[in-house]
């Protein structure tokens, strides 16, 4: 580092924990580790203040910046054909009914079919 600074803005310093028994309280170096005591081995060896703080915020920052949230895909929804009105509908639980082969869209189509009798529907 104090050899070739140019370098300060492509390093990226992680900690790589992934396992339980790395955080601290199972005995491990945990999160922590970069800021007590990696810190001083890269002081001692010559690098500065601000090459730090550039190599554990201004980089970091910088990679992060550019990065957009793709746009969330469209939720894809299996509509289903009301039997009566012959509407369709998306089907939410508890907003629409079943009886027999038949799917009703609403309480308003269920009942006029049940003043039917539940008769079978003319072919169309």
């Amino acid at each position: 580092m104090k050899t070739k600074p140019q370098y300060s803005s492509q390093i990226l310093l992680s900690t790589n924990v992934h396992q339980r028994i790395q955080y601290r309280r199972y005995g491990g170096g945990a999160y922590t580790y970069l800021f007590e005591y990696f810190k001083h081995r890269l002081l001692r060896q010559g690098i500065s203040e601000a090459q730090w703080d550039q190599i554990v915020r201004t980089n970091v920052v910088d990679l992060l910046a550019w990065y957009v949230p793709p746009e969330a895909p469209p939720i894809p929804k299996n509509y289903l054909q009301c039997s009566i009105c012959e509407k369709y509908f998306e089907p939410i639980e508890g907003e629409y009914f079943t009886k027999f082969t038949f799917i009703y869209c609403g309480t308003k189509c269920l009942r006029r079919h049940s003043r039917q009798k539940f008769a079978p529907l003319p072919p169309k």
